[in-house]
């Protein structure tokens, strides 16, 4: 096990390092004019996933093979790369949507089942009993139990960690509080009396621990604009349109299904009561 953790930290170092490293000004100008005209559809793609790391969570157990070394409870990091952002992030929103995750076993445990939109999940809802656990709903079929997880999930970049580019962050149970939060004050962002887009903010998202029946959890706190998009930002926001589209239209079940094993614990160390 030692020898696994090992290998997971200084892959990660390894990739911070790169990440780190400037383009030379003579590499830049053979970038010029040049575009990446690859079509890639959902089905090819695993979206790193933007997640706040809990007691629990494997990412802070020096035993595990996912253990990121100087990450603490609190703090925001990147499953892909395992980049630690801190309890406190800069953060670009380029789309957003609601789906329900579904899992087959005892919450902690489960495997990815695949999601449904909020319309499909309603129906079955209308015509199932089902009961609630924490802020999951629940269901047993075949002997074995399901769980539908409601979820709110963003479509990110990171303006300090451009170069990790775009990221999937998902809110549900306790992170569903803070959702509703940031989508009404985005909802009333306007620019010169019109809607502004929703790429068209930077938002600053900070963590706080939280307590409940004795049980403890980090969440974010504090949601608030801190500018408006510089115009390279804007710029990506246009280019990340028929990306983000597709990712949406998909209802995120491609990025929830190569992280499957990662989510299904984060969803059990973030449950709300």
């Amino acid at each position: 096990m030692a020898v696994a953790k090992k290998a997971v930290v200084k892959k990660a170092v390894a990739k911070k390092e790169l990440a780190a490293q400037e383009v030379d000004e003579a590499t830049l100008a053979l970038f010029a004019g040049v575009e990446d005209n690859e079509q890639l559809n959902q089905d090819e793609l695993a979206l790193p996933f933007l997640r706040i790391a809990q007691k629990g969570s494997p990412q802070v157990d020096e035993d595990s093979a996912e253990y990121i070394e100087g990450l603490k409870p609190g703090q925001f990091f990147n499953t892909a790369t395992s980049e630690i952002y801190g309890d406190e992030i800069s953060i670009q929103a380029h789309g957003y949507f609601q789906n329900f995750t579904i899992w087959k076993g005892e919450k902690g445990s489960g495997d990815f089942q695949g999601t449904m939109t909020p319309d499909a999940f309603r129906e079955l809802q209308s015509t199932t009993n089902m009961d609630r656990d924490g802020g999951d709903f629940t269901r047993v079929v075949d002997g074995e139990p399901l769980r539908y997880t409601d979820t709110r999930n963003y479509i990110v970049v990171l303006p300090d960690h451009i170069e990790d580019g775009i990221l999937m962050y998902p809110m549900s149970s306790t992170g569903i509080k803070a959702s509703r939060t940031w989508n009404t004050l985005n909802n009333g962002r306007r620019i010169n009396g019109s809607k502004a887009p929703r790429f068209a903010t930077v938002w600053s998202l900070k963590t706080k621990g939280f307590e409940k029946s004795g049980y403890t959890w980090k969440q974010v706190s504090t949601v608030k604009p801190i500018s408006w998009a510089t115009p390279e930002l804007a710029k990506l926001g246009i280019e990340l349109k028929d990306m983000v589209d597709s990712i949406k239209a998909t209802a995120g079940e491609a990025a929830h299904r190569a992280n499957s094993s990662d989510g299904v614990q984060d969803e059990a160390a973030d449950s709300d009561f």
